[in-house]
C-alpha cells in the first residue's frame, strides 16, 4: 500500500522528495520559495520538511503582519496576541468581529496573487469563543464560517 501511494499515486511528490534530498546532500543547504536557505544537518524528513513547514510558517508571518497592518491602520480595538502553529490568534473585539474575519479572508485568499508560485488557493477555518466581558476563553471554542460570523 506505500509503494502504490508513492510510486504510482503521488510520483511527482515522490520526485520532487528524491531531487530535494539529492541537492542538499550534494550543496550542503535549502531554499524555501520565498528566498530562506536553510543549511546544516538534516535528515531526510527535514529536508523535505523545512521546505513546506517554513514556507507556510513565513505566509503565516506574512499575513500576520498585514492583518497587524490593518487594525493600526483603521484604529481597531482587536489585538492579534501571536500565533500558535499555524494559527493566527487574536483578542478580538465584539463589535468587530465581523469585519475583523473578513479582513483576514481577504488577506488570506489574495496570497495566491501575491505569490505567483503558489497553485492552490488559501482558504482560512475559524474558531471563536464567547466574548471575553461575558466569561469566553480559548477552552471554548466553535468552528464558525468565517465570512458570516456570529457571536454566541
Amino acid at each position: 500500500m506505500e509503494d502504490k501511494k508513492w510510486n504510482e499515486r503521488f510520483v511527482v511528490y515522490t520526485q520532487w522528495k528524491k531531487d530535494t534530498i539529492e541537492f542538499y546532500r550534494r550543496y550542503g543547504y535549502l531554499e524555501t520559495f520565498l528566498g530562506f536557505r536553510y543549511t546544516g544537518y538534516m535528515d531526510t524528513k527535514q529536508c523535505t520538511g523545512y521546505q513546506i513547514q517554513g514556507t507556510s510558517f513565513h505566509l503565516l508571518v506574512f499575513t500576520l503582519n498585514k492583518v497587524m497592518a490593518n487594525l493600526v491602520k483603521y484604529r481597531f480595538k482587536t489585538k492579534v496576541i501571536g500565533q500558535i502553529h499555524d494559527s493566527l490568534i487574536s483578542d478580538i473585539h465584539a463589535k468587530e468581529v465581523r469585519i475583523y474575519h473578513e479582513m483576514v479572508h481577504e488577506v488570506v485568499s489574495g496570497l495566491k496573487t501575491k505569490f505567483g508560485w503558489m497553485v492552490v488557493p488559501m482558504e482560512i477555518e475559524a474558531e471563536i469563543s464567547q466574548v471575553r466581558e461575558e466569561g469566553g476563553n480559548f477552552s471554548e471554542l466553535r468552528e464558525v464560517d468565517p465570512l458570516n460570523v456570529e457571536l454566541w
